[in-house]
């Protein structure tokens, strides 16, 4: 029996679609509708997603919400720290993140939509070998095609 990979792991294989992480203090403020940035240390720069589920490591261990990707760019602090509202953070919490870099990746989100029935790490350890990333992982086409069907069982609105 073959094994197959939520991570893409071949060119070939690779889709638009990405799971990135998520802390617990991010869930109430990404269900409320509160952010519409997202800051990253790290991203796909082989591809250009459209489609981000969210992974919330606490306190589901699951696959929550997903979002469509309007877009992805590298920005500086000071687009940051003016965009702070849609990024949910304060200022200091900007400068924080940023560190010493001098820009990092947002992704622009829309439409974000919350499972009826978080997708966990165990149920879809069943149909694909799935490990939660640290920052984000690329899906495989497969892996988009599981997640979907069992997005569209969970009740979640399938089309994005």
């Amino acid at each position: 029996m073959a094994v197959f990979f939520a991570k893409a792991i071949s060119k070939d294989e690779t889709s638009d679609a990405i799971v990135v992480s998520f802390g617990r203090e991010w869930l109430k403020k990404i269900k409320e509708k509160e952010v519409s940035l997202v800051l990253r240390r790290r991203a796909p720069v082989k591809i250009e997603p459209r489609l981000m589920y969210m992974h919330f490591n606490y306190p589901y261990g699951a696959i929550c919400a997903r979002a469509k990707i309007e877009s992805l760019e590298k920005i500086s602090l000071n687009t940051a720290l003016e965009n702070a509202e849609q990024l949910s953070l304060t200022k200091e919490e900007i400068s924080q993140y940023f560190g010493v870099l001098d820009d990092i990746y947002c992704y622009k989100v829309s439409d974000i939509v919350f499972s009826k029935k978080p997708i966990t790490t165990s149920e879809f350890n069943l149909r694909l070998k799935y490990h939660p990333p640290q920052s984000f992982i690329v899906l495989s086409i497969k892996a988009t095609m599981v997640l979907n069907e069992m997005w569209a069982d969970v009740g979640a609105k399938a089309d994005l």
